[in-house]
């Protein structure tokens, strides 16, 4: 969920609503200020959702969990971290990248980054390196990946340098969810940028060998029926006063080892 800039405390209204109907276990943020701290965005959740919650913090990316963070590690402007998941319901834990790559026409930069990704995956695979990882760990790059441009920045993102980087040596799985409510993919929209249409900006990319989307979509509040919204507790105006990125949401299952 890009915030668009420390919405979340500037206009808390809507994202209470939003993340009490989505109630996730796992929150990924970009566009958090220089000027407000980790904890403080730690404490909107917890005063929003309950709980005692964890956290990490790589540059605007803060990452929010329910469960608690036994490593992390910044790749460039991203944040790496291992969540350590209740071993009476999961196996294994889980590695969740928060990604916010480079804007605009940055595309060099862009390239660099993913490339550096694709190798932090790798390395953590093989047991080495900030954040080592036993074999068979969930992997999800999740976040705003401002993949404007070159497809090839995808494609590469996706199939890896060299090596497939998933654990079964083939591509890492696009989610590419729709609107909750509307046969829509994109999850970036701005009334205030001219000459900038509707855009899918925000990924969640994920090691399908050991993760089963069993379901996953962007919300959407505005094509949502007023049942709907009712029944959530949301407004129509909710996702597009929040930010100008929709919030991007799955729900996972470990397969089976």
């Amino acid at each position: 969920f890009n915030v668009l800039w420390d919405g979340h405390l500037l206009r808390p209204d809507p994202f209470r609503r939003i993340l009490r109907a989505l109630n996730p276990d796992v929150i990924a943020f970009q566009e958090i200020g220089r000027k407000t701290s980790e904890k403080e965005t730690r404490g909107q959740v917890e005063k929003w959702l309950g709980g005692e919650w964890y956290s990490g913090r790589r540059r605007d990316c803060v990452t929010v969990s329910r469960y608690p963070i036994v490593g992390a590690a910044a790749v460039d402007g991203n944040l790496a971290v291992l969540i350590d998941l209740p071993e009476e319901d999961f196996d294994r834990n889980i590695l969740v990248i928060n990604t916010h790559l480079p804007f605009g026409p940055r595309h060099e930069a862009r390239a660099a980054e993913i490339s550096n990704l694709l190798s932090f995956i790798e390395t953590a695979g093989r047991g080495e390196g900030p954040i080592p990882i036993e074999e068979g760990t969930p992997v999800v790059l999740i976040g705003d990946k401002n993949l404007v441009g070159p497809r090839v920045h995808l494609k590469t993102l996706l199939k890896g340098e060299g090596r497939k980087p998933d654990w079964d040596s083939t591509p890492l799985a696009d989610l590419h969810p729709y609107h909750s409510s509307a046969p829509r993919s994109y999850t970036w929209r701005s009334y205030r940028r001219a000459g900038f249409g509707p855009g899918r900006l925000d990924y969640v990319i994920y090691t399908d060998s050991v993760l089963e989307p069993i379901g996953g979509f962007i919300l959407a509040t505005d094509s949502m029926s007023e049942a709907a919204l009712e029944r959530h507790g949301l407004r129509r105006d909710d996702t597009d006063v929040a930010s100008d990125h929709y919030p991007l949401v799955v729900d996972f299952r470990l397969k089976m080892r």
